[in-house]
């Protein structure tokens, strides 16, 4: 449930990792995100059911960009109509709220990026899922991309019988 909105936050990352390397002053950059609609087919992380996950983000970017060719980046994007769709139409639909937050540090040497993702919903037939996702990547200036494995935790409560 995280390619789309991962890959989206990282090209911000890198775009605004470079902008403003070459200044004579720190230069503060913030973007406000109104109603940006994500649709992506996925799995959902805690079943291994695939499905359509929809849901429309707000939230702000942060990115200060320093003389010496470092840089900050933030950001924090939340849609509260996050809804998974599964394929199989045998299994529950969840509809709740999804936050993400990514944040950046650029040097000379390298770039390091921490990803989170929470999402929180309720099933149509009663359940509850609750899952955290945690991503650390390093970018260095060779090009060489680390990713640490992916941490996805799960929640899941059934409703009672």
């Amino acid at each position: 449930m995280l390619k789309i909105t991962r890959a989206a936050l990282v090209a911000l990352v890198v775009a605004g990792a470079g902008a403003g390397a070459a200044a004579a002053s720190a230069d503060v950059d913030r973007q406000v995100i109104v109603d940006d609609v994500e649709v992506e087919h996925t799995l959902n992380p805690c079943s291994g059911v695939e499905g359509t996950f929809t849901r429309t983000f707000n939230g702000v970017v942060h990115t200060v960009s320093r003389p010496d060719g470092s840089s900050l980046f933030r950001g924090r994007i939340r849609a509260e109509d996050a809804t998974f769709v599964p394929d199989d139409a045998n299994e529950p639909t969840y509809t709740g709220r999804e936050t993400v937050q990514v944040s950046s540090v650029s040097s000379d040497a390298h770039e390091v990026m921490t990803f989170v993702l929470h999402y929180r919903a309720t099933g149509t037939d009663g359940s509850r899922v609750m899952f955290k996702v945690t991503e650390h990547m390093t970018l260095t200036t060779s090009g060489q991309v680390q990713f640490a494995k992916p941490v996805a935790v799960c929640h899941d409560t059934q409703p009672d019988a």
